[in-house]
């Protein structure tokens, strides 16, 4: 019984205290006489905010203590916000009208709508139990499917302001997105957003989204503050600077804060900003400079900073000139647009290029990357000398000084260590006079590492005319390193004019080395200099060198008595196979001076040491025709079958030895008839003394005679 009394004297007092519970009710309508869902609906004697939904109905709870009349407020987006007061306890829902901004559209539809059927699965009361899921999948769903709800989910915004603080990443952004698409306005959702700002995943979006639905002073305030605490992420802190100049279009002190550390730290980002005003960029004067100098910049955002620094006080230009001090690398790339700068800030940039020419170039480079390192610095210098920075030979003398740092490499990678050194070579080679004098003092100075290196990029840029170049090739001990020895240097300057050179090519042509052997074909194009080195090879014993000086040869237009000899010795040399041949094809070419040597020689040589002077003479054919008297005198020796088939060869130029041919012809004793008829006709119609000796051998008994002599006969009388 007594349990009873106590369960019935709770109900009542539960009953009193709803009885006691005062409210505000109504409906809101806009002055089209359309029901205004989504309007926000609150007052200062509420708990809590609340949203007309469906028809445009409230019901706004006060608290206990409310007294009469309560001041309430209705608002929302497109419409002036209403406030009046309201008697309570109220008797009679109140109807309320909001004043739409703009016109009334024709009505198209009943003042109040048919309430259409609620799918269970877009349901926002539904959605907002899916949040409180322990599943983030669902949490996830749920927040899309809100989104697509628009100002239908606005009753469920508390909720989804909720998610924000998720403990799902994923799920707090798609909160986020879903406040934005719903686009509601209350303290609960703010106050989400403000917590959001200061997560490293979602303060960006966070800042975005309130930026869209409160832009109020409170608000960038609170932007001020997230732009300020070096405890939130620096992105973070940059997006809350970003918005507040949007906002308001200036930088506030800690928005200036966050900008300098993201400069700092090199944030693209913290660059945009910081050149959205002229007062910024002097203000973030060290910050910038070692942005620029540490980090890729456009040459755009390169031209807005050094113009304006130029045209600052001189202290922001020093607290800027104090940390501008970039790589050449970049330096180079930012020559590349200073035609677009102006003069001042031409001027700070030739500054850091001066600075920047005098630096000394590293060697911790790995092999892969030394020519291309180098290449940069050569691409630098050639920049700077253009943006008038320095002259012509001050840039070869910046080159030359450094060259012995470039040239720390070790010397087992030949291929980096070749690349390296000819790159430099050319760049210094490419400031044609302007770099003597510097190469000549460097030259001069006996304790550089690099001397020889000197002086073949000295023999290259003068031609080979430069004798203390050539002298330092020349010297035993000159240490070129792999792939740049002294014929790899002689062997690009032509024509070769020091007999130095032309002997120490010699030498090497003989070990057959062919890189020499083609400098001293290519290069010595004076006729007198390259007869007298091919007499030289052609009288060694190796075979390399014979061959360099046939070379030689070939394209001279006569040769000298002497040379003819040495050719002629090869005739008869043990290595005939290989030499005779390339003496023979050489005599044969340079017949005209070659015929009256020859000629010297048969009457000199015992007529057994005639055959390969003859079997010369056969290939010159008519050409040969100035030796036919030494060749005729033969007819009476031992030689005479080899006679006979020269002058055969020889052809009509023979004509002053056809008397003897005659005489041969006549001889019945003579073993050699027969190739005396074949030479007469050979000779042709100015052996036409002999047609009556040929004809009485046309009688002969041997068959071999009587057809030679038909066969001569026949070239005679035709």
């Amino acid at each position: 019984m007594k349990v009873l009394i106590a369960v019935v004297t709770g109900l009542v007092s539960v009953l009193n205290a709803f009885a006691a519970q005062q409210i505000v009710s109504g409906t809101v309508y806009d002055n089209c006489r359309d029901p205004v869902v989504g309007a926000e609906v609150w007052s200062d004697s509420a708990e809590q905010t609340r949203y007309t939904v469906l028809l445009g109905k409230f019901v706004l709870p006060l608290r206990a203590n409310a007294k009469s009349p309560v001041t309430v407020t209705i608002s929302m987006t497109g419409y002036k916000t209403w406030k009046d007061y309201i008697e309570i306890p109220q008797t009679i829902p109140k109807n309320i009208t909001l004043e739409k901004v703009g016109k009334c559209d024709p009505p198209t539809r009943p003042a109040v709508p048919t309430p259409r059927p609620v799918d269970p699965a877009r349901n926002p009361s539904l959605l907002e139990l899916e949040l409180k899921s322990t599943d983030p999948a669902k949490r996830l769903n749920a927040l899309k499917v809100l989104a697509t709800l628009g100002k239908e989910a606005l009753p469920s915004a508390p909720a989804i302001a909720e998610a924000v603080r998720d403990p799902d990443a994923s799920v707090r952004m798609q909160a986020l997105i879903t406040l934005r698409a719903i686009q509601v306005r209350s303290s609960v959702v703010r106050d989400s957003l403000l917590m959001a700002m200061r997560v490293e995943d979602v303060g960006c979006a966070a800042i975005q989204v309130l930026r869209e639905i409160d832009k109020s002073a409170a608000t960038v305030t609170q932007w001020n503050a997230v732009a300020a605490d070096e405890q939130v992420s620096l992105d973070v802190r940059l997006c809350a600077a970003a918005t507040v100049i949007e906002v308001k279009h200036a930088i506030s002190p800690e928005g200036e804060t966050a900008i300098a550390s993201g400069l700092w730290a090199g944030r693209s980002k913290a660059l945009e900003l910081a050149v959205m005003s002229d007062a910024s960029i002097r203000g973030f004067a060290e910050p910038l400079g070692r942005f620029l100098s540490g980090y890729a910049t456009p040459m755009d955002m390169v031209k807005r900073i050094l113009e304006t620094v130029s045209r600052a006080d001189e202290e922001t230009q020093g607290r800027f000139a104090k940390t501008f001090n970039p790589p050449f690398e970049r330096l180079s790339d930012y020559a590349v647009g200073s035609d677009q700068l102006d003069k001042g800030a031409r001027e700070m940039l030739r500054s850091a290029m001066r600075v920047r020419t005098n630096d000394v170039i590293s060697c911790g480079f790995g092999y892969e990357r030394w020519p291309e390192y180098v290449t940069k610095y050569i691409t630098f210098i050639d920049r700077a000398e253009k943006l008038g920075v320095m002259d012509a030979r001050s840039s070869a003398r910046t080159l030359l000084s450094q060259s012995q740092q470039m040239f720390c490499i070790l010397r087992d990678n030949e291929l980096q260590t070749n690349q390296a050194r000819e790159v430099l070579a050319v760049a210094i080679q490419r400031r044609g006079e302007a770099a003597l004098d510097p190469l000549r003092d460097a030259l001069s100075d006996e304790k550089r590492r690099d001397r020889a290196w000197v002086a073949a990029s000295l023999y290259v840029l003068t031609g080979g005319t430069d004798s203390q170049a050539t002298g330092v090739l020349l010297a035993p001990a000159y240490d070129p390193g792999p792939g740049f020895s002294p014929i790899d240097v002689f062997a690009r300057v032509r024509p070769i004019r020091d007999e130095r050179v032309i002997a120490a090519l010699e030498k090497s042509a003989a070990k057959s080395n062919e890189k020499a052997a083609n400098a001293l074909v290519h290069g010595l194009l004076d006729d007198s200099a390259r007869e007298r080195t091919a007499a030289r090879l052609l009288q060694s014993d190796d075979y390399p060198a014979f061959l360099v000086g046939a070379r030689l040869i070939e394209g001279l237009p006569k040769l000298a008595p002497g040379t003819v000899r040495l050719l002629l010795k090869g005739l008869e040399s043990s290595e005939r196979w290989r030499r005779g041949e390339q003496s023979r094809s050489l005599l044969t070419r340079h017949a005209r001076s070659a015929v009256p040597v020859i000629a010297e020689e048969l009457a000199k040589r015992k007529p057994t040491e005639t055959t390969e002077l003859l079997s010369v003479l056969n290939a010159m054919k008519g050409e040969a025709a100035p030796a036919v008297p030494a060749v005729t005198a033969l007819l009476r020796t031992a030689s005479q079958l080899d006679a006979i088939q020269t002058l055969a060869e020889i052809g009509a130029a023979s004509t002053p030895a056809v008397p003897q041919m005659i005489e041969i012809v006549r001889s019945e004793r003579s073993p050699n008839r027969a190739a005396a008829a074949r030479a007469l006709g050979a000779i042709g119609p100015n052996a036409a003394a002999a047609a009556v000796s040929l004809h009485a051998l046309a009688l002969a008994k041997d068959e071999v005679l009587r057809n030679a002599a038909l066969e001569a006969l026949a070239k005679i009388e035709r």
